[in-house]
């Protein structure tokens, strides 16, 4: 084996004398990723990593809006003050339970979370996080390479928004509601659409292996060690365009500007219970408290998409690729109406991919795992069926052929090895 092979395949083992920092840098981290989801409020559900334009102009304008829209109407600061007080809550409330779910790990578990899944998945975001800027650093070497400047290449990720964004200029306001029944109309819309790529990305199999699989990795789960989304390297570049202009123009359709001042103020309710998405230490106390629960329902998160992260087989959703509520709508309505609603229990099911096949704790291997696996697959399996199967099929198919980066049991699996033919495929770790 070679000494990168080697390196891939071992698996990242830090000792408990480390626990210490772990403490600090879990508060750290709680601390940032609430911070840096605020900025990006107004911008929520255009999509993660794409579109988002993290600044603090548009909640600081909301600031003032409201400051003088209370001494408009002859309230005084009292607008500004209830706004700066939702914004504490919402910070102070993440941030505390992101820790806190870490913390009570051990009360809830019997051990305490365990640090090599937290650097693992942890390092994963980091990753995920430069896959971006990565390609964007390729595309300006090409444009050197052609002629053109460095930064040609490098603003092609700017550029391509800029131009989904006049694209959305150009789509009709067809409905005409006013304005704040246009927002709620324009959330419901964009909701139905997330619910459908995401139902889509656990049962096809292009979308499962190279964009989600790695968020459902995780069966040890805290708020700071689960991955938001996968931008597949080097997919990310090209899904900047159809995304911003898909969820642009739902918005458009409905009213001629954008929702930023109501987004803001949406999504710093809306992800108050979030925070209880990946926090299983705290699912008992959170369906106990009733005003977190309400809340939860209310936007389909919290305790509900923790269920969604069961790995137990619930033939009722055999379809949906045996997961549930998708979320990200008022009442959960999408679920609802097409049959992937799960409710909440007394007791939580273990959590993490189908079976709980054991992973390399690599975060290199894990989340490259996706596009190995199906670039494998498409060089060994011959028949040009199976390689449509491969890139178009269903999640719960495996051709003939298959080796599995991201499990323990096929490391060191060679082609010519019996084990590559995959006898029992649910084995395999897919949510289908």
């Amino acid at each position: 084996m070679s000494l990168i092979d080697r390196v891939l395949s071992a698996d990242l083992l830090i000792s408990e004398r480390w626990r210490r920092v772990t403490d600090v840098l879990v508060l750290a981290h709680s601390i940032f990723m609430v911070l840096l989801t605020l900025a990006a409020t107004h911008v929520f559900l255009v999509g993660p990593g794409v579109g988002d334009e993290f600044t603090f102009h548009y909640l600081r304008a909301l600031l003032q809006k409201a400051l003088t829209a209370g001494h408009r109407i002859g309230l005084g600061p009292i607008p500004f003050l209830l706004l700066v007080g939702l914004i504490c809550v919402h910070v102070v409330y993440r941030a505390l339970m992101a820790y806190r779910g870490y913390r009570e790990y051990e009360n809830w578990s019997g051990r305490p979370y365990p640090i090599n899944d937290y650097l693992v998945y942890t390092l994963m975001n980091l990753l995920n996080a430069f896959f971006l800027p990565a390609v964007s650093i390729i595309l300006g070497v090409v444009a050197l390479w052609f002629g053109f400047s460095f930064a040609d290449g490098w603003e092609a990720a700017d550029r391509m928004r800029d131009m989904a964004t006049q694209a959305i200029d150009h789509v009709p306001t067809i409905f005409h509601l006013p304005r704040i029944p246009a927002f709620l109309a324009s959330v419901l819309a964009i909701t139905f659409v997330h619910y459908w790529m995401h139902r889509i990305s656990h049962t096809r199999r292009f979308m499962w292996l190279m964009f989600h699989r790695p968020h459902h990795m995780p069966e040890n789960m805290c708020a700071g060690a689960v991955l938001p989304f996968v931008m597949a390297f080097p997919l990310s570049l090209f899904i900047i365009m159809p995304y911003v202009f898909v969820f642009g123009a739902i918005s458009r359709l409905f009213y001629p500007e954008p929702f930023y001042y109501e987004m803001t103020i949406f999504v710093l309710i809306f992800w108050i219970a979030e925070v209880h998405n990946h926090n299983p230490a705290l699912y008992e106390k959170t369906i106990k408290t009733r005003w977190i629960r309400w809340l939860s329902f209310a936007f389909c998160n919290g305790p509900y998409h923790l269920l969604h992260h069961a790995a137990d087989r619930d033939e009722r959703f055999r379809k949906s690729a045996w997961t549930a509520n998708f979320g990200l709508a008022f009442f959960c309505i999408w679920d609802v109406l097409f049959g992937t609603f799960r409710p909440i229990g007394e007791t939580l099911p273990e959590l993490g991919l189908t079976d709980r096949p054991r992973l390399v704790l690599n975060p290199v291997r894990l989340i490259f795992s996706g596009i190995s696996q199906l670039l494998y697959e498409l060089y060994w399996n011959k028949s040009w069926r199976d390689r449509f199967l491969i890139v178009f099929g269903r999640a719960d198919y495996y051709p003939p052929i298959s080796k599995d980066f991201a499990l323990y049991r096929d490391l060191g699996k060679r082609v010519n090895a019996s084990t590559d033919v995959l006898h029992q495929p649910q084995q395999t770790g897919a949510k289908a």
